[in-house]
């Protein structure tokens, strides 16, 4: 529950993928670390080209990535009971 809380709560700031390095995933954290912070600037270039416009499509797949992280990192931890237990 720690890499999830750590997952979802940076992710929400734009820093996707920290749960995955807690959980010892470093590839898969470094990964979507970079991917989430190059979607985050082109999302921002594209939202100040198109005067704010791009910000409705921003949001929602920002949250879908959050989302789709959480839920592949919470099936990884499943999946090794012994290196995570509480």
């Amino acid at each position: 529950s720690i890499a999830l809380i750590l997952e979802i709560l940076p992710g929400l700031f734009g820093f996707l993928g920290i749960g995955w390095l807690y959980a010892g995933n470093t590839t898969a954290g470094i990964l979507w670390l970079v991917g989430y912070l190059l979607w985050t600037f082109f999302a921002l270039v594209a939202s100040i080209l198109s005067l704010g416009i791009g910000l409705l499509c921003w949001f929602p797949i920002s949250i879908a990535c959050i989302v789709i992280s959480a839920i592949t990192l919470n099936n990884y931890t499943k999946e090794r009971p012994e290196t995570f237990q509480p």
